[in-house]
């Protein structure tokens, strides 16, 4: 590019002064176009920047952990609470008034089967020497339910000695209640508490059919026939696999002793719930078969007879258990 030429022209003196000008440094040129440039890209940045959430904020120290829920008893009228204490506390110690005087009088049949069935529980202890008691727990309510107003049952497991003194074992059944007057009283089970249709459980010898109600301690019985099954064949070199055996638990049954029948060529074992008989809980079979548990005494009962008749003529030498 040719250099500009300025001319000077004077006024005074008819001399013309003629200068070149210099043309301007690239160096500034380009300086200025650079700062135009990174303001412009600053400005950008700064928009860019300024649309990024900021991160949520460190907290100073580390969190502390959730509390684990202090476990608690089932909701239940206080009342009730208390008679089922002084029931349990009645039972481990062997106090007959108490337990009497928490027992409903309104079915005479069952108030007398409580009567002759009753004796000591005890307590879960250790040592051979002074009793020492330990902080396992008399007893303990699973759950509950209001039937009614005034009716109630409860999901009890309470230290009970068998046959056999172990350290640890419970006695699990369901326990039934009817207030009189204000007062909770221990009473006979409720058919309102069963309710249908029924559920199906088939094992390797046998159909079992139940309430959902007893859901939770059907497994138990179940294993507990298996069991019995292998021992009893075992014994008497059973000649056939009884799969045609069907196990069936009454809901609510009138008569609460377990039974046996023949029909149409099967054998029906019926069984009380084991809510109402009751049973030792979380034991081994052979345990609980010297623990005097009531299903376990059942299930050898009818299988014994049932095998007996089948070896020796089948229905025809023994239609029904009496």
């Amino acid at each position: 590019m040719p250099p500009e030429i300025e001319w000077d022209i004077g006024d005074e003196t008819s001399q013309d002064t003629i200068a070149k000008t210099p043309p301007p440094r690239p160096s500034s040129h380009w300086r200025k176009t650079l700062i135009v440039l990174m303001v412009i890209s600053g400005i950008g940045l700064g928009i860019v920047y300024s649309s990024i959430p900021e991160p949520a904020p460190r907290p100073t120290s580390a969190p502390s952990p959730t509390p684990r829920p202090t476990p608690t008893r089932p909701a239940m009228p206080v009342k009730l609470y208390e008679t089922i204490d002084r029931e349990a506390q009645a039972l481990a110690d062997g106090d007959f008034k108490m337990f009497l005087s928490l027992q409903d009088q309104s079915d005479g049949r069952w108030f007398q089967a409580q009567n002759r069935a009753f004796h000591a529980w005890g307590r879960p202890f250790a040592g051979s020497g002074p009793i020492t008691y330990l902080s396992s727990p008399l007893y303990t309510v699973f759950e509950s339910g209001m039937l009614s107003s005034e009716r109630a049952w409860a999901d009890v497991s309470q230290f009970r000695n068998g046959q056999y003194k172990l350290y640890f074992q419970y006695f699990r059944e369901t326990r039934f209640y009817r207030q009189v007057n204000g007062q909770w009283l221990r009473t006979q089970p409720d058919p309102a508490f069963w309710r249908e249709p029924y559920q199906s459980l088939q094992t390797q010898h046998f159909e079992v059919n139940y309430p959902v109600e007893d859901d939770a301690l059907i497994q138990i019985v179940a294993q507990r026939f298996e069991a019995a099954y292998d021992q009893v064949c075992a014994d008497l070199n059973c000649p056939i696999n009884l799969s045609a055996i069907q196990l069936r638990i009454a809901s609510a049954p009138v008569d609460q002793h377990p039974h046996w029948f023949g029909l149409n060529g099967d054998y029906v074992i019926v069984l009380p719930s084991p809510r109402i008989s009751g049973m030792f809980d979380a034991v081994d079979d052979e345990t609980a078969r010297r623990l005097d548990d009531p299903v376990t005494q059942a299930v050898y009962h009818s299988l014994i007879s049932i095998l007996v008749q089948i070896t020796s003529g089948g229905f025809a030498w023994m239609p029904s258990d009496p």
